[in-house]
């Protein structure tokens, strides 16, 4: 991918399209991000077909999605890597669905709250954010959260058993749950560094 990414990004500037290196070098991230996004959602989807839950794969996007924006969590080596967990955590909500009873997806809110308020935002290894990107990502994953909290009573309360709210309510846990990784991910990536810095 990163390949095909770099030669269109030197055509554009073949083109004049892309005027310098620093220009260059953004398109290129921004490319492979994006490739790498449509990629993983259209691997989702295509394993939701093949396990008869592309119904409900628009609301495990739902729940995934946004909090893994803005709380962060763990963060592959490569492309191959993401797209393999991505998939891999998709196939745990599937399983997680199958056997959810509203009192585990209480304790999936309960965790995910926990998660939340003690480790969001986790940072990319490669990626440090300042202390307002900080702020306002904690913010909105809080918010995100309580969203989360209230769809939960609802679903409790209301319609106990609704497979859409069970996917969108599991794929917020799954995504707080990246953050453990993540943690651990930088913890040992900062103390690589301060080892290499001796």
């Amino acid at each position: 991918m990163k390949k095909f990414v770099d030669s269109y990004c030197n055509y554009l500037k073949k083109k004049g399209i892309i005027v310098s290196d620093e220009q260059l070098e953004i398109c290129a991230y921004g490319l492979e991000l994006i490739v790498s996004a449509i990629l993983n959602i259209v691997i989702l989807v295509m394993c939701s077909f093949v396990l008869h839950e592309e119904r409900y794969i628009l609301f495990y996007f739902l729940g995934f999605i946004p909090l893994r924006l803005f709380a962060g969590g763990y963060h592959a080596d490569n492309h191959l890597n993401c797209c393999i967990i991505f998939a891999g955590i998709y196939v745990v909500s599937v399983f997680l669905r199958c056997i959810a009873e509203p009192p585990l997806v209480l304790c999936f809110i309960v965790v995910e709250t926990l998660l939340i308020l003690l480790l969001s935002p986790v940072e990319s290894v490669n990626k440090q954010i300042t202390s307002k990107r900080r702020r306002i990502s904690r913010n909105r994953s809080i918010w995100i959260l309580l969203a989360n909290v209230v769809v939960c009573i609802v679903f409790l309360w209301v319609q106990p058993n609704n497979s859409y709210i069970e996917y969108y309510l599991i794929s917020g846990f799954l995504a707080s749950s990246t953050m453990i990784a993540g943690k651990i991910k930088l913890h040992f990536a900062s103390r690589k560094k301060e080892g290499a810095s001796l």
